[in-house]
């Protein structure tokens, strides 16, 4: 494996972790306000857009 590749799996990795921390997190939440910021943090990083209603 070459150097670059396996920069690219750990960042997929450090994603993925910090993806799971975050839905984590939004479950625990009661405050709408910190619920709005989480789902934001959670679309950024999994490049994910909602369709607005």
């Amino acid at each position: 494996m070459t150097t670059s590749t396996i920069r690219e799996l750990r960042r997929r990795q450090r994603r993925v972790r910090k993806v799971r921390k975050l839905k984590i997190k939004l479950a625990e939440t009661k405050d709408n306000k910190e619920r709005e910021h989480l789902l934001n943090k959670l679309q950024r990083i999994t490049y994910y857009r909602t369709i607005p209603e």
